[in-house]
């Protein structure tokens, strides 16, 4: 009876060290498989998942007219294009390297300059009445170059860094029947401003519910 439990045992042993040993070894040619000979492939489709595409509208053509006596063509309408540039901030995982490569490109100094002036202009209409002429000199500073560079890069920090949108515009024009049903409800995050509703959504706390 015991070498019959014996040899039982080492049976059952045998067994699972080989079966173990071929299913490690099918992981293994596996892992191989996926990691190695079809890294590449889905390499490109994890890429793929985490880029969005926004299709451009092409450009319509040229309106010419056409001096039938003369036969002299006079260009009537041309194109002008002006592309924007879109940013999903759900998609940057880094937000300070993407500044660091845009704002370079996108900071235009003489049109900050320019809002930096309009900035002054307001201010100038505000100046409190107990400043003195050294206080107001300095009240009515102007930005230098590197702070409105700064500037730019910190509030297009911000603006990529929203993964939700502060505010957004729901309909306009609205009736006013329409309007008063609205204000009725008293939703959180919700407002109306002359015939427009706006959304707020970091005001909202049940989504779903205002939805509805």
């Amino acid at each position: 009876m015991k070498r019959r439990y014996s040899r039982v045992s080492v049976n059952k042993m045998s067994i699972f060290i080989i079966g173990s040993t071929l299913i490690t070894i099918v992981l293994i040619v596996r892992l191989f498989d996926l990691q190695i000979i079809k890294h590449n492939y889905y390499q490109e489709i994890a890429t793929r998942e985490q880029f969005g595409s926004v299709e451009l509208p092409a450009q319509r053509g040229e309106i010419i007219i056409k001096d039938y006596h003369s036969d002299e063509e006079f260009l009537l309408a041309t194109n002008t294009t002006l592309n924007l540039l879109y940013v999903d901030p759900g998609l940057i995982s880094d937000p300070l390297y993407v500044a660091d490569k845009l704002v370079p490109i996108l900071f235009d100094l003489e049109k900050a300059r320019e809002e930096d002036d309009i900035r002054i202009s307001e201010l100038a209409k505000k100046i409190p009445i107990e400043l003195t002429e050294e206080e107001i000199e300095e009240f009515l500073k102007a930005l230098t170059d590197i702070e409105l560079e700064t500037n730019f890069k910190q509030e297009f920090v911000t603006k990529i860094s929203q993964t939700q949108r502060p505010e957004i515009l729901l309909a306009t024009e609205m009736e006013e029947e329409v309007l008063a049903n609205i204000s009725v409800l008293s939703l959180n995050g919700i407002e109306i401003k002359d015939d427009k509703v706006y959304a707020y959504p970091p005001d909202i706390q049940n989504q779903k519910f205002t939805a509805e």
